[in-house]
């Protein structure tokens, strides 16, 4: 059952507000946020009073408040097509489900269904995935913790991981321009590479943020190469994409 739904009237003791009062007076601490932990499908947004020049805009209970904003729980809605997400994931690991207990994720289910013999009808389609970026050893020394983020991403997920300096292929080294120096070096390098291999090409500041998703959903797309565009700029990626 879903929790009731929020009214538009301010009351900075409901969890589903954010505010920043004035000193440390609200009721849920300083400048408190919203928790959406009773809402099941999240949270959306009522009302907004933004900050303006530190004037008040809201006194409650002798509580002075420089902005507030007021949520409510979100209903559930029908996924469309649009909104369905295509998950792929290794044939190997794949095993029949058990109908006597087909949501048992205990201890005991897990390591039962470690054991369990694999799905016979699925095969793997060979590719590979690496992880690779182009950077001298100053940028390497540079950019070392972003860099580690992204080893670890690569060791979670069974990928490889290649560091190209930029200086490997004597046809390169006409190109002063990072990204053509950086496109060419991709490319010879994949000519020494079996065809089965998807690269993932990152600049050496990105930062592995989100280590549970792999990028088997794009590996296994029928693309050469896929480039995305930034969404604060209308800019199509020349560091980061996709290649075979």
């Amino acid at each position: 059952r879903c929790p009731p739904r929020a009214a538009s009237k301010f009351d900075p003791a409901s969890p589903l507000t954010n505010y920043q009062d004035e000193g440390e007076c609200g009721p849920r601490g300083d400048d408190a946020r919203v928790n959406a932990s009773s809402c099941p499908f999240g949270v959306e947004l009522v009302k907004s009073v933004p900050m303006d020049d530190y004037k008040i805009v809201a006194t409650v209970d002798g509580c002075r408040f420089f902005s507030y904003e007021i949520y409510r729980c979100a209903r559930p809605r029908a996924q469309s097509q649009d909104d369905a997400s295509m998950v792929v994931v290794a044939a190997s690991v794949l095993a029949p489900i058990p109908e006597e207990d087909p949501f048992g994720f205990n201890e005991t289910g897990v390591v039962a269904a470690a054991s369990r013999p694999r799905c016979p009808g699925f095969k793997d389609e060979g590719k590979k995935v690496s992880l690779v970026l182009l950077g001298d050893f100053s940028f390497q020394r540079r950019y070392e913790a972003q860099i580690k983020s992204l080893h670890c991403f690569a060791d979670r997920h069974g990928y490889m991981f290649k560091i190209l300096t930029g200086g490997e292929y004597e046809v390169c080294r006409k190109y002063h321009d990072y990204f053509f120096k950086k496109h060419c070096t991709v490319a010879e390098w994949l000519e020494t590479q079996p065809a089965s291999l998807v690269a993932a090409i990152v600049d050496a500041d990105v930062v592995a943020a989100v280590l549970e998703r792999g990028l088997e959903k794009w590996a296994n797309h029928p693309a050469d190469v896929q480039l995305y565009q930034r969404c604060l700029l209308p800019e199509v990626m020349a560091g980061n994409y996709m290649v075979r």
